[in-house]
């Protein structure tokens, strides 16, 4: 049976990872973290997020995309917010989970 990709699903980060290399997470100045920008088109069908959750597999698509609009997540780059921090690290961007 397919299941609801949720905060508590345990490949959420992995989920959140996917989304945030497609929606391409990137400082626009190098070296300010402030000058941040993303790719997203703010719809509510989230096709970023279906693409990835199809190929993640074993997952109720439509389920989830209703729990994520019912749970305030309006488009695709806020999935990335969600429960994250986004901290600087040497010349990369990297994302990690906060309990």
């Amino acid at each position: 049976m397919a299941e609801i990709m949720t905060l508590e699903h345990p490949r959420w980060l992995e989920f959140q990872n996917r989304v945030f290399e497609a929606c391409d997470f990137r400082e626009q100045i190098p070296g300010m973290p402030d000058s941040l920008v993303w790719t997203c088109n703010h719809r509510a069908d989230k096709p970023l997020a279906r693409a990835i959750l199809e190929k993640m597999g074993n997952i109720d698509i439509e389920a989830t995309l209703k729990y994520l609009g019912d749970n305030g997540i309006p488009c695709d780059h806020e999935i990335v917010f969600i429960g994250l921090k986004i901290i600087k690290s040497g010349s990369h961007i990297e994302v990690f989970g906060i309990s």
